[in-house]
């Protein structure tokens, strides 16, 4: 009989790769900006050929224009209680277990590095003293990656993926309960699609918390995944702890 194997994984590498090397702005973007409290909503409207080749492309040309710009962002800001600097983006602070493993020096380095693919969700970003990250985003660029953050959470309908059979958000708001579907006998040996629920769907569930106006400290999801045939559970976890970016391969 096999035995457990551990292996510690950088998190963000896979997260990073699911979401930029397997898919394009293009491909992910919703028609309209969800923005509770404000009444004019086509002024946060995408159109599909309209996707940012820069991240000035989201600022409004005509003065009346930016005017009802910022003031739908600070509605939206305030309704998610979250922070608005003077240049009108919207501050996101990604806390370090956020990070898949890796330093804020090197997760933005990573966002710069892809240029053009990252500006479509977010206008700059920067590490911490503290050890965390800000992303500074446009509305539009918030909605886009939220909407993101639930499409790439969808590992299942990825053809190469053969163990996991369903995501489902029982939690549909806030994602702070996720359950998985899969053929457990080879989800338990399979390294990839393992890191892909206790790894990658745990920062994408966490970080759509933060952009859904959670405090950095106060993100939490729990992961209940079941054999997709006979409904019995392989694993509950609750994230985040201190081991969570380890994964235990196999029986243990």
């Amino acid at each position: 009989m096999r035995n457990a194997r551990t292996i510690t994984i950088l998190f963000s590498s896979v997260i990073l790769f699911l979401m930029f090397g397997c898919a394009t702005p293009e491909q992910n973007t919703p028609d309209i900006v969800d923005v509770p409290y404000v009444a004019n909503n086509n002024a946060n409207r995408i159109s599909e050929d309209e996707t940012p080749e820069t991240p000035y492309n989201n600022y409004p040309d005509d003065e009346s224009d930016a005017n009802e710009a910022m003031m739908a962002t600070i509605s939206f800001a305030q309704a998610y209680g979250l922070t608005v600097n003077e240049d009108g983006l919207i501050e996101i602070i990604v806390p370090e277990n956020l990070l898949g493993g890796r330093t804020a020096e090197a997760t933005a380095d990573s966002y710069i590095a892809m240029g053009e693919r990252a500006q479509a969700i977010l206008t700059d970003v920067f590490a911490n003293a503290d050890g965390t990250m800000t992303k500074l985003q446009t509305l539009e660029q918030l909605t886009l990656n939220k909407y993101n953050m639930r499409t790439f959470s969808m590992f299942h309908e990825r053809e190469y993926v053969t163990t996991i059979k369903d995501v489902i958000f029982t939690d549909d708001e806030m994602l702070t309960e996720i359950t998985v579907l899969v053929d457990s006998y080879r989800y338990i040996w399979h390294m990839l699609e393992r890191t892909m629920i206790q790894g990658a769907l745990v920062v994408l569930a966490g970080t759509y918390q933060i952009l859904n106006g959670a405090a950095p400290d106060d993100w939490h999801v729990t992961i209940t995944v079941k054999d997709y045939e006979t409904g019995e559970i392989v694993s509950i976890t609750e994230f985040p702890h201190d081991d969570m970016f380890t994964i235990h391969i196999g029986y243990d």
